[in-house]
């Protein structure tokens, strides 16, 4: 009987845990956890990566990065630059789907890459913020398809 009551507590111990930590991480990252927890976040302009890439190449004056679709990511989903620094956008569709990239305010966007297709978009903010970009085919977005460029 005793280890029943173990078993039990030692069951619901683990399911408040485990919704815990899926408490935590949505407070931090918006409601897509799996895909945004597991995509690396590139330091545009200090040549710096939270995992080691050659997807990135800095100089002084403007930053190259590559930006991959899948069904229903950007990989990296965050972004960094420097203030009024060109950021040079390498997007490539590894999607079966079709997907483009579209900055949020307008001003940006390419067009609708079929799978495999690559487009260079060069991007240039002249104020401090955060810039979401998303995947502009129906229902692409609300998949959670979407990521941020933090100028800084």
């Amino acid at each position: 009987m005793n280890i029943k009551i173990l078993g039990v507590v030692l069951l619901i111990l683990g399911g408040v845990f485990v919704g815990l930590i899926i408490f935590l991480l949505r407070g931090r990252v918006g409601e897509n956890v799996t895909q945004k927890v597991s995509a690396p976040t590139v330091q545009v302009g200090e040549g710096s990566a939270s995992e080691p890439t050659s997807d990135v190449e800095v100089t002084l004056e403007s930053v190259k990065v590559e930006v991959s679709a899948t069904e229903f990511a950007f990989s990296p989903f965050e972004i960094r630059g420097k203030l009024g620094q060109e950021i040079e956008i390498i997007f490539k569709n590894d999607g079966k789907m079709a997907h483009d990239l579209v900055f949020e305010d307008g001003g940006y966007k390419t067009k609708l890459l079929q799978q495999g297709q690559t487009e260079t978009l060069r991007v240039k903010f002249g104020k401090e913020g955060f810039y979401t970009f998303y995947c502009s085919v129906a229902g692409h977005r609300q998949a959670g398809m979407e990521g941020v460029l933090i100028i800084e």
